[in-house]
């Protein structure tokens, strides 16, 4: 049965998700879920930007997000739905 983490705000921080600071993480799999409830931290497409989404595509677990705020809403726009 997959599992379900849900956490708040990243403001693009996402080390809160590597295995040191989230140990459940190791035993995760593609079917288990992360939810980031706002302030993902879609900013920019920079390299480092890029890095970190690589990072967390990387991770065992898949990552869902809510879109807070402090998201830049014109780059958002242009990623396609995935369902």
């Amino acid at each position: 049965m997959p599992r379900i983490f849900v956490t708040g705000d990243c403001h693009a921080e996402f080390k809160k998700l590597s295995f040191k600071a989230f140990p459940e993480g190791r035993s995760l799999t593609k079917e288990d879920f992360v939810i980031v409830c706002g302030d993902f931290g879609l900013w920019d497409e920079s390299a480092e930007q890029k890095y970190w989404l690589d990072w967390l595509e990387a991770r065992p677990f898949t990552t869902l997000w809510i879109d807070g705020n402090h998201e830049n809403f014109d780059l958002l726009k242009r990623y396609p739905a995935e369902y």
